[in-house]
């Protein structure tokens, strides 16, 4: 390695670590050090970096196949080792994800190392707003609907029935309009909560918008009756959860110690695999929701269809 490319080689910003073909380490450059902790010492040959780099065994050896196989076909092929990202251990016990890709040498390869961690926890963050709410991180209309799609497949086999409700915290405007925005999501928060902690681990509680939220109660019983029976007593709990007093944690002078006192108006639709179109789920509990606002409020209504 002549002097320029040595220098070239130890000051490039990304990882680079070059390896003869009998697995013998001849060359990692500073960037290599910093970001995963080993050094020479450390691996003197190829082998010393799988069990160091992959502790895991299962997927070291998916690592070791995979990169033996694309290193394999770029040197039959006479091309650059394609990039696969893959889970490295650092010495300090972190995990980074790397995309390693390089290039075939005469005598060994030069392997290519680039940081994609916070790229695809991105990319992660970006598919969960996709279907989660930002505000109560509960499912949002979209998955909803996917998650009520596979029930009705799951309800026309199993002859069960389901029930989907309509929740709608009620006099949310007035806490808004006194004490801001920062209560009322604060509310929103605790009942997304609260709601969580009332159902049941299969069923999903999604947020539709604004105080309006959706509970959708997964398989329940072939026994219409009993099924009724069990979805108006979570309705009820869900109504007597949303009931108890809100503690608001606000900058406002004025606002410490305040408390909401809330309730809800529920609107619960029982319904079993003929439904021919989910839409007219979502109607009949609003329909059962808007009638226990005009009867007072704070109220559970059911219907059947």
């Amino acid at each position: 390695m002549t002097t320029h490319f040595q220098d070239l080689f130890m000051k490039l910003p990304i990882p680079l670590c070059w390896v003869a073909s009998d697995g013998v380490v001849l060359q990692m450059n500073k960037r290599f050090e910093s970001v995963f902790g080993y050094s020479k010492k450390d691996m003197p040959i190829l082998d010393c970096w799988w069990p160091l780099a992959y502790p895991d065994t299962s997927y070291r050896d998916w690592v070791r196949r995979t990169w033996n196989e694309a290193l394999a076909l770029a040197e039959a092929e006479k091309r650059d080792i394609i990039p696969i990202e893959y889970r490295v251990r650092c010495k300090n016990q972190q995990t980074v994800t790397m995309e390693i890709s390089g290039i075939t040498l005469g005598d060994g390869f030069l392997a290519t190392f680039i940081d994609v961690t916070e790229r695809n926890a991105a990319q992660e963050r970006v598919q969960h707003l996709a279907f989660y709410d930002s505000l109560t991180d509960l499912p949002n209309r979209r998955l909803l609907a996917t998650r009520l799609e596979h029930l009705m497949a799951k309800l026309k086999r199993s002859q069960r029935c389901a029930a989907l409700m309509v929740v709608d915290l009620d006099n949310f405007k007035p806490l808004n309009d006194r004490w801001g925005h920062a209560a009322g999501d604060q509310v929103l928060v605790e009942a997304a909560r609260r709601m969580v902690n009332v159902v049941r681990a299969v069923d999903t509680v999604s947020r539709a918008g604004g105080d309006e939220f959706v509970v959708l109660l997964d398989e329940i019983d072939a026994d219409a009756e009993h099924a009724a029976r069990v979805a108006m007593d979570i309705a009820r709990r869900l109504q007597t959860s949303l009931s108890a007093e809100f503690e608001l944690s606000l900058d406002n002078l004025l606002a410490r110690g305040a408390c909401h006192r809330g309730s809800a108006s529920i609107g619960v639709v029982l319904f079993d695999g003929r439904v021919a179109r989910t839409e007219s789920l979502f109607a009949c509990a609003d329909t059962a929701m808007y009638e226990v606002k005009r009867q007072g409020r704070n109220g559970v209504l059911m219907t059947r269809v």
